[in-house]
């Protein structure tokens, strides 16, 4: 009955043993698992994060070309307003001119020129009393006068219609400047246009790539942890089979000892067999006992 019992004990034991081995094996394969899985998670965010890169590199590309582009364009505007301002300012200035032009200037001095003439050949050649005479010549200082006035009238309208073509002149010619700094001007902010299309897009990439990025890094490490807490598992199930088996063989040290120490026993009382029995018969009880040896 004790042989049995003993026999079912150790076959309990190896059972413990392999049940134990089985549950380590189980856990060591478990963490493997999502161990592969946790670096699979880890090469796809690193993956993210460089393309995540090369979009924060083409970000702040696409700002230094923006600040290239706008001060292009700020050059091109200021330039654009100067020569606005200067065809403005011509153009006031050719209105005022303008104001001042007599379209008829021309017309009355060559009727003057000869009736001026007509005077002074009639002064020459005809007979007149000192009062009539007088009254000629009066007329005649009088209609050279209104000559010279209308003489210099017409010099400062040939002055005036001068300095308008001048001023013409200016204004096509600024006119001109300030149509190629307005197709400029347009130009820049076309790409200015273009370039936060491009930067609005890249930043929406951006994000929507560090929201993928943030998840798998939360996701490989919420299964680093969890690998680590299998591989503590591990850790302590392999403490538990070694502490099994170093028990059941620390059990079999002291059961060799004890064997031999009867053996040593035995030698020495060999000369006395009733002796030999008795001590025979009183080892095998105690160590059936203990379960330290099974007699079958």
């Amino acid at each position: 009955m004790d042989n049995k019992g003993n026999g079912d004990q150790e076959q309990s034991k190896k059972k413990m043993i392999l049940a134990a081995e089985k549950k380590h094996q189980t856990i060591i394969e478990k963490r493997d698992l999502m161990l592969q899985e946790a670096l699979r998670l880890r090469d796809e965010r690193d993956l993210l994060n460089s393309s995540k890169k090369e979009k924060m590199d083409a970000i702040n590309q696409i700002k230094k070309d923006k600040d290239e582009i706008r001060k292009n364009l700020n050059e091109h505007v200021n330039k654009r307003d100067e020569y606005r301002k200067l065809v403005l300012a011509a153009l006031d200035k050719k209105k005022e001119l303008r104001k001042q032009v007599d379209p008829n200037y021309g017309k009355s001095i060559d009727e003057l020129k000869k009736y001026i003439q007509t005077l002074e050949i009639k002064q020459q050649t005809s007979v007149l009393s000192v009062e009539d005479e007088n009254k000629l010549i009066d007329d005649l200082r009088k209609k050279i006068a209104e000559l010279k006035e209308k003489e210099a009238h017409i010099t400062m309208q040939g002055n005036l219609s001068s300095n308008i073509a001048e001023l013409d002149k200016i204004i096509n010619e600024n006119n001109e400047k300030l149509s190629k700094e307005q197709d400029e001007v347009m130009k820049y902010r076309e790409q200015l246009k273009n370039k936060n299309e491009m930067l609005k897009k890249l930043v929406e990439e951006f994000a929507n790539i560090a929201v993928e990025s943030n998840k798998r890094h939360k996701e490989y490490v919420d299964l680093i942890i969890k690998v680590k807490e299998e591989t503590q598992k591990a850790r302590e199930m392999r403490d538990k089979i070694l502490s099994i088996k170093r028990q059941n063989r620390d059990q079999a040290i002291e059961s060799k000892k004890e064997v031999e120490q009867y053996n040593k026993e035995i030698s020495n009382t060999l000369n006395d067999k009733q002796k030999v029995e008795s001590k025979i018969e009183d080892k095998i009880e105690q160590l059936k006992k203990n379960g330290k040896i099974i007699l079958g």
